[in-house]
């Protein structure tokens, strides 16, 4: 595989009540994946289209 190993995306609710997303790499254990939820994101984060988190666009009432 030139590009490495496979990932997967692991999507949870957090305490916020907003949807998160963390990449992980595709063989972890599922003590890994709980790990890496709970490290704080290092580097540059990306937001997805769908994200919560951002302004969502409203259109006016007529």
């Amino acid at each position: 595989q030139p590009w490495g190993g496979g990932c997967r995306i692991v999507e949870w609710i957090d305490s916020e009540g907003r949807l998160a997303r963390r990449v992980v790499a595709e063989h972890v254990t599922e003590a890994e994946v709980a790990a890496a939820i709970r490290r704080p994101t290092e580097g540059r984060r990306h937001l997805m289209g769908d994200d919560e988190q951002m302004p969502r666009d409203t259109l006016p009432r007529r």
